[in-house]
């Protein structure tokens, strides 16, 4: 692999979020892993969200940011898609963020097995810094399922926030 090419493309679609999105970007920004670029789709915020997401920008090559209409999420994690260079893609929203070291926590099994289409990972739900419930579902590197196996077990929780998946996998199938 160049050391030049994209490992990771983390995108995160911005609505009217100057609230949470410093929280955001600097969880993503301070992972140990840092071969990864971090796409900020500014989805017509009426905010400073989108000011926010050009500082960031400036101040760190990794960052790109981008300004469309209001498309909603899906059409902010579509356009994000549509411009990603990396090998995998993780869709992080604003209000999220990263627990210290989780990018290199995936890396570690992209590593360890070549061929892999997505990684689980766990969540910490929150609401006012409150910790309501820890998700630890393990999705190992030698799981395969149909996509209706995937739905029935995984389902539930299928917070899109949890994966990081194959972008070729997402482009074939979105």
């Amino acid at each position: 692999m160049k050391s030049s090419e994209v490992i990771i493309s983390v995108i995160v679609p911005v609505y009217n979020a100057e609230k949470y999105l410093k929280r955001c970007v600097d969880s993503i920004l301070s992972q140990s892993f840092s071969d990864f670029e971090l796409l900020l789709i500014d989805d017509g915020s009426s905010d400073l969200s989108g000011l926010f997401c050009d500082e960031y920008a400036i101040a760190d090559k990794r960052v790109s940011a981008f300004h469309t209409d209001n498309n909603g999420v899906s059409g902010a994690r579509q356009y994000g898609l549509n411009i990603a260079k990396g090998k995998y893609i993780q869709f992080i929203d604003s209000d999220d963020w990263l627990c210290h070291g989780a990018v290199g926590k995936v890396m570690d099994i992209l590593n360890q097995h070549s061929e892999v289409d997505l990684v689980c990972t766990g969540l910490i739900w929150s609401y006012d810094n409150q910790k309501l419930n820890y998700v630890d579902i393990q999705c190992t590197a030698d799981s395969e399922f149909s996509g209706k196996e995937f739905y029935i077990r995984y389902g539930a929780m299928g917070a899109v926030q949890r994966f990081v998946i194959r972008r070729q996998l997402l482009i074939d199938n979105c």
